[in-house]
């Protein structure tokens, strides 16, 4: 039986201990969610309210206190990372390069297709086209459009 979300958040929770300019706070208790199949999901919720933080353990940037992150019903692995979507508030792109190099780079990193090497070239092109941006190809992140 197929699991009823394809990514699931169980017993989540994360405490960070106090340093010198901040005390112990506990950022995430014991959070469970569930996103469903085929669907754009927002977290929201006020500053502090453990979204990056959340966001963070998903993609294994932070290491959980304890729950699980799980896709399609089992723990999270890479190859299932690699195909999952999130868009940060802020553009944190490198503004020396290309939006051609961007997506190239990405693509060599992610690859959420598994396409092959020698179509990378031709697989970003054709997105450049597809968004309208085949002309800008070779203005930097750094310069408007």
């Amino acid at each position: 039986m197929q699991a009823p979300f394809i990514l699931e958040i169980k017993n989540l929770s994360k405490r960070f201990d106090k340093d010198l300019f901040k005390k112990s706070q506990t950022v995430l208790d014991s959070l469970s969610c569930g996103f469903p199949e085929a669907q754009c999901t927002g977290l929201m919720g006020h500053n502090g309210a453990g979204k990056t933080t959340t966001i963070r353990t998903i993609f294994g940037l932070i290491r959980p206190d304890a729950g699980e992150v799980l896709f399609r019903g089992s723990p999270l692995t890479l190859k299932d990372k690699r195909r999952i979507g999130y868009m940060p508030e802020t553009n944190k792109l490198p503004v020396n390069l290309t939006c051609e190099e961007i997506l190239l780079h990405h693509l060599k990193v992610f690859n959420p297709t598994e396409i092959s090497p020698r179509h990378y070239k031709e697989t970003v092109k054709g997105k450049l086209e597809e968004i309208g941006l085949w002309d800008h190809r070779k203005k930097k992140g750094g310069k408007a459009i």
